[in-house]
């Protein structure tokens, strides 16, 4: 996307989302070899980091992919946008020390929890909401597109769709217990490889993401991501 000659939103959003998602493959990585407590609270505070700014790129990705008037999406969400990325960056910046309170091991022994302070609580509330809003918007493109389009399209939406699908149960689980188990990182990591084999086969089909679907402007009529994440969440 970033050798591309002209790079539209929706460009910089994927790039944007792709670097976001090694980073915190990164973190995970270097916290399983990591050789003490320290260093697992070091890495899994910077992963803290980097999951803030997650959930605000992929939406703004959502809003501006295959769109036909992609400015028109991303003006109406503007607010909703400004808040995605400025509420967990300040909660992962400025109240960095409250995110994480514990590390401790699991009764069974094999793997480490983490006890989540108020604004790591904060970080991954918005983090389950910015996945439904991703996902929400996602099917609002499929549902809008026909023929053509969307055999173009369904393999980047179907990728997404698993990555961010196991990213509200792994983020839900966390504000269940206040806590995060770390073994559950694999779930994650698994999301993202088969998403990794979905999407190019989208590239290939598409070549680019310069597509023309017009989704509806309403925001949660007929939406079925939020009729489902809400039934989960009850």
């Amino acid at each position: 996307m970033l050798l591309k000659k002209r790079r539209a939103t929706a460009d910089w959003a994927f790039a944007g989302g792709m670097f976001l998602l090694a980073g915190e493959g990164l973190c995970n990585g270097l916290t399983a070899n990591a050789s003490s407590v320290e260093a697992i609270l070091h890495w899994q505070q910077w992963r803290l980091l980097v999951l803030s700014l997650l959930s605000a790129v992929w939406l703004l990705f959502s809003l501006s992919y295959a769109r036909g008037d992609p400015k028109g999406f991303i003006a109406k969400w503007r607010i909703v946008l400004a808040l995605a990325f400025i509420l967990p960056l300040g909660l992962g910046l400025v109240f960095h020390n409250a995110s994480v309170i514990a590390l401790y091991q699991a009764s069974d022994a094999d793997h480490w929890m983490l006890r989540l302070g108020w604004s790591g609580i904060g970080l991954y509330l918005s983090l389950l909401v910015g996945s439904v809003l991703v996902l929400m918007n996602l099917e609002r493109t499929f549902r809008a597109s026909v023929g053509t389009m969307r055999w173009r399209i369904k393999f980047m939406l179907l990728g997404l769709g698993v990555l961010f699908v196991v990213r509200i149960y792994t983020t839900s689980q966390a504000l269940l217990f206040h806590g995060v188990d770390l073994s559950l990182d694999d779930l994650n990591t698994g999301a993202l490889l088969v998403a990794s084999f979905l999407i190019p086969c989208s590239f290939f089909r598409a070549r680019h993401f310069d597509l023309d679907v017009h989704p509806s402007h309403s925001v949660l009529q007929g939406s079925l991501t939020i009729l489902l994440a809400g039934i989960y969440l009850v």
